[in-house]
């Protein structure tokens, strides 16, 4: 008898046709299986859901001496042609961070336990900015990306150009943990959040001041130590460095006022120290009494600025209608905020002016007026000036070129909703004041009837004092860029989500309502862009990825299967079926929904049996079929 059993009465139960789909078996684990020392999962690209393969996937464990630009791993596999990875974990244990790296994908991670579908972005050279305290950029600095807290290792590196940009390589710019660590002689750690879209101005790395914390680490005798973990510890990431054969040590990004303290061995043995008084310093371990967990150095301890003397300057704030605060920062000082119209400098020594809108909250693109000495300061009283308004101007014409008198806004949010600040452009033509950079929105609202909104895509450079974005002839269309069907007709006023490579995190689309007629109101789509209609129910969620120049019409697909799975003496049990970007329990009868026509290629699996490996050819009729999978 065929272990695949073809279940008329199931059919005649549902009124579904019976369909004979060929089937084979296999030992092979797929997404799902939850077999006992493997990890299995499977690879898809989240906007396409099509499998990845030749992906890299590294098993990498949380250490509490991470040292930057080091990347250890535990294990790794390689996906297959249908994006499986099977890694082999009964002697390591589940719980680690996975790290991908793929040539289109580019490098991402997740956590430890995260299911049976890996969905991945897309890679993409990031620029980042690094600056220094006084906002000035940092060429040479060595920056990280980090993929999970400061304890995992850096998933890629940089070194910042002469510009202070330094380029991530190929890299996933909205993983779920995207953090910049910042190592160079005089700046702090840098620890802070990319936030970055294609065609966007750089991200940002900002650092504080620092200076190297040097030393050597010696044994009670005197005798150089090397091979152990040296620490100024502030947060996950340390920083740490780890001593060279002659003990001696170099720490990168530290606080002065935290210090060298901690020294580790690769066994794990922990000795503290108090904060030394200054740099370079020896760290004397205690002697061999395996109690024994404090050390000595050879510079005193309590670290402490100099004295500083102060002396004040008054200031002229100049602005386009925002009103100004400002703040002088001084190296390894907290920084003193000025009072009315008047600031605090050091008599000796750089400093810096920053200042920043009142109600920008904490703007990360402050300006900044950087001096070597108070001597550079210009003639009282001293100018602060913000960055002129970015201008975004542009024509709105209909199909024949005419002008439409239109309302513009800029939003902030990528809302279809005008801002308050719209302007009326009687002859179509603008010039709108953004205060804005990064990815923003053009909402543009037709005066005419015949005419549909537009929301166009707004990338905004980094602020300035003559920045123009020219978005030159934008044409309004008389019917939307894209019309949604499902079964029933038109998505009256329904919903999609929407996805373009660099634009959202994996699996965290942009939702976008339709009009009355199914008709699409959201920003711009164009070639390569992805759409999904979500599921309900027994419903599969739909995605379609947009070719040509438009416009689209979308229909949600009608196939129709019913599985259900036996094991070998004919009792139920719970199996798992996967498909495409699917994996789904199946209890008793798994109604499928919105399945594309044509060939499809099922795995049926449950503990303690061989995986059935189904391939279907989805039509127009809906089908049902039955599978019975022989013990292991």
């Amino acid at each position: 008898v065929s272990p695949l059993q073809v279940s008329f009465a199931l059919a005649a139960t549902f009124g579904l046709l019976s369909a004979q789909a060929p089937v084979t078996y296999s030992d092979e684990l797929m997404p799902g299986s939850e077999e006992p020392g493997w990890l299995v999962f499977r690879v898809v690209d989240d906007l396409s859901s099509a499998p990845v393969a030749g992906a890299e996937v590294f098993l990498v464990g949380e250490s509490v001496t991470p040292i930057a630009g080091e990347f250890p791993f535990q294990r790794k596999g390689i996906s297959d042609d249908q994006g499986v990875v099977r890694i082999p974990v009964a002697d390591i244990g589940p719980r680690w961070e996975q790290v991908l790296r793929h040539p289109k994908q580019g490098t991402c991670s997740r956590g430890p336990v995260e299911g049976p579908v890996w969905r991945v972005g897309r890679g993409f050279d990031v620029p980042v900015l690094v600056t220094d305290w006084r906002g000035q950029p940092a060429p040479g600095a060595t920056i990280g990306l980090c993929g999970g807290c400061g304890h995992s290792p850096d998933l890629v590196n940089a070194v910042a150009d002469v510009r202070g940009i330094a380029t991530l390589p190929n890299v996933d710019p909205h993983n779920h943990v995207a953090d910049i660590y910042v190592q160079h002689p005089g700046l702090g750690l840098g620890y802070d959040s990319i936030d970055w879209y294609p065609g966007g101005p750089p991200a940002l790395a900002r650092c504080d001041w620092s200076i190297p914390l040097t030393g050597t680490v010696v044994d009670h005798s005197g005798a150089p130590v090397p091979d152990v973990f040296v620490g100024a510890l502030d947060v996950h990431r340390g920083p740490w460095a780890r001593t060279a054969a002659d003990g001696t040590f170099t720490i990168l990004g530290g606080d002065p006022g935290t210090g060298a303290y901690h020294v580790r061995t690769a066994a794990g043995r922990k000795f503290y120290f108090e904060t030394p008084a200054s740099y370079p310093v020896t760290l004397k371990l205690p002697d061999d009494d395996p109690e024994a967990y404090e050390g000595t150095t050879d510079v005193g301890d309590g670290w402490e600025m100099p004295p500083l003397e102060l002396r004040k300057v008054r200031v002229r704030f100049e602005t386009s209608g925002e009103r100004l605060e400002a703040s002088v920062l001084l190296p390894g000082r907290s920084p003193l905020d000025a009072v009315d119209d008047t600031i605090q400098v050091p008599t000796t020594g750089p400093f810096a002016v920053c200042f920043a809108p009142e109600e920008s909250g904490g703007l990360p693109w402050s300006r900044f007026l950087a001096f070597d000495d108070v001597s550079a300061l210009p003639t009282e009283p001293l100018l602060l000036k913000w960055f002129s308004p970015t201008r975004v101007v542009g024509r709105v014409v209909d199909g024949d070129g005419a002008p439409v008198p239109v309302r513009v806004s800029v939003g902030t949010d990528w809302s279809r909703n005008l801002a308050p600040s719209a302007v009326d452009c009687d002859t179509g033509s603008f010039e709108l004041p953004v205060r804005d950079t990064g990815m923003r929105v053009l909402v543009i609202e037709p005066r005419r009837d015949d005419l549909r909104r537009r929301v166009v895509w707004l990338p905004l450079p980094l602020r300035g004092d003559d920045v123009v974005v020219d978005l030159g002839d934008i044409v309004l269309a008389t019917e939307p860029q894209l019309v949604a069907f499902d079964s029933e007709g038109p998505l009256e006023f329904g919903k999609l989500s929407w996805a373009r490579a660099g634009y959202q995190q994996v699996d965290r689309w942009h939702d976008f309502d339709l009009d009355y007629e199914g008709g699409w109101q959201g920003p711009d789509l164009r070639a390569g862009d992805v759409v999904m209609l979500e599921g309900e129910g027994d419903e599969l969620p739909f995605r379609t990825v947009l070719e040509g120049d438009g416009p689209w019409r979308i229909e949600a697909p009608v196939g129709q299967l019913d599985v259900r799975v036996r094991a070998a003496a004919g009792e139920l049990v719970v199996p798992t079926i996967a498909f495409a970007d699917q994996v789904l329990q199946v209890k008793d009868v798994r109604r499928l929904r919105r399945l594309r026509q044509g060939p499809l290629r099922l795995w049926a699996m449950a503990p303690g049996h061989r995986t059935a490996v189904i391939d279907v050819v989805v039509g127009a009729e809906p089908q049902s079929i039955e599978v019975t999978l022989p013990a292991r």
